[in-house]
């Protein structure tokens, strides 16, 4: 597999849609139940439809806009980091993720984000 993914572009991009089908959907539904919202109320904010919300709650069945993807973060009053990494990075992003710890906090309890005190990374 690692041959593969080395070697053929068709691979790789499968590879990284699998992988993003299930963390996604998985990181939304997380995070609406955390913060005991239903469907339609997510949908509600985030100006779309209870039914695309279940869609795009369901693993593997749709692929995300960057647009989607930040009236989502914003619905949810959380922040969004798309960015390039290795494979390996990536990996280890998967294999870190546990749905029952998953959850971020919202604008509103985010003290660093509210005081200003939030440093540049190096």
């Amino acid at each position: 597999m690692i041959s593969k993914l080395i070697k053929r572009r068709d691979t790789r991009e499968s590879y990284i849609r699998s992988k993003l089908s299930v963390l996604l959907p998985a990181q939304i539904r997380y995070l609406r139940l955390r913060r005991e919202m239903k469907q339609v109320e997510l949908g509600a904010e985030a100006d779309m439809k209870q039914a695309r919300i279940s869609v795009l709650e369901r693993i593997g069945e749709v692929s995300f806009s960057i647009e989607t993807l930040i009236k989502l973060a914003s619905a949810l009053r959380v922040g969004l980091v798309v960015k390039f990494v290795s494979m390996s990075e990536m990996l280890a992003w998967e294999n870190s993720f546990m749905p029952d710890e998953f959850d971020v906090v919202p604008v509103e309890k985010d003290l660093a984000f509210i005081h200003g005190s939030v440093q540049a990374e190096s």
